[in-house]
């Protein structure tokens, strides 16, 4: 039986230090809140998205080990959902020497539909989580309200009573609730369940794709792409022959990738949401 990905096998080590050199992190053994920063900041510039999700789950479920994300990425520019987003990143932390755990969320469409990090520093818990591409690690123990200030906008982070922690953000119509945390770290088999629940989850039946940038957050959803910066926010509806070039050229994923992906939407009852691409 082959290993699951949080069990780390040689294969992910050796992924991990090609990414190490090709992306100048800090070498192996600083443990310190400053080189987690910049470990955080770089990864959150992998993109979140289900292409790749919809074609290795397209016979059965199938979770990418942390060596095949990080290859996928090198070689294709692709990502991955939370899931394998976490759990690729929890293994590289771990393999330079931090204590790291999956945490699970529940957002409004269902429990356990999301997923982050909490990641032990001098003996402080740490939020780390790619797939909402929150780019810094954040205290998980705090008492009073957290506010951020990152790419997608204002974040906020209010604990709640059993071990929960809300991420709000503020909109015209006052707060809005994205998803609740659960601080307790889950166990390998609920962290399991939930990622291969997702495979059947309703996103997977168009493409989502998130990106952070420098200087810029890039969202797609269907044929709706959204470019949010310093200057503002361009939203647009994109025609059938613009989503791929707009996949290509804005979150990096190759076109025998987009191709494959796109081919396979097409193929499906009802399109996209009821449209074809």
């Amino acid at each position: 039986m082959s290993a699951e990905p949080l069990q780390m096998v040689e294969e992910d080590q050796a992924a991990f230090e090609l990414l190490r050199r090709r992306w100048c992190l800090p070498p192996r053994g600083q443990n310190d809140l400053e080189a987690l920063e910049k470990i955080v900041r770089r990864w959150a510039r992998v993109p979140y998205e289900n292409l790749s999700k919809l074609l290795v789950g397209q016979e059965a479920p199938c979770k990418r080990r942390p060596a095949q994300v990080i290859r996928d990425h090198l070689a294709q520019g692709a990502g991955g959902t939370c899931f394998s987003l976490s759990a690729a990143l929890c293994s590289l932390l771990r393999w330079y020497g931090w204590e790291a755990q999956v945490l699970l969320a529940d957002r409004h469409y269902g429990p356990d539909t999301h997923s982050a990090l909490c990641v032990w520093v001098q003996g402080r818990p740490y939020l780390v989580d790619p797939g909402f591409m929150i780019n810094r690690p954040v205290p998980l123990d705090a008492n009073e309200p957290l506010h951020l200030s990152l790419p997608q906008g204002k974040l906020i982070l209010r604990p709640q009573a059993s071990q929960r922690l809300e991420l709000l953000t503020p909109g015209n119509q006052g707060l809005q609730s994205r998803l609740c945390y659960k601080t307790r770290p889950a166990d390998e088999g609920e962290f399991y369940r939930a990622w291969e629940a997702s495979f059947d989850w309703d996103m997977m039946r168009y493409p989502l794709l998130c990106r952070q940038t420098p200087d810029q957050l890039l969202y797609l959803r269907g044929n709706y792409f959204q470019c949010r910066s310093a200057q503002g926010t361009v939203r647009r509806q994109l025609s059938k022959e613009e989503v791929p070039r707009v996949i290509a050229r804005h979150f990096g994923l190759r076109d025998q990738l987009i191709e494959k992906a796109l081919h396979l939407w097409t193929q499906t009852e009802g399109g996209i949401r009821g449209r074809t691409l």
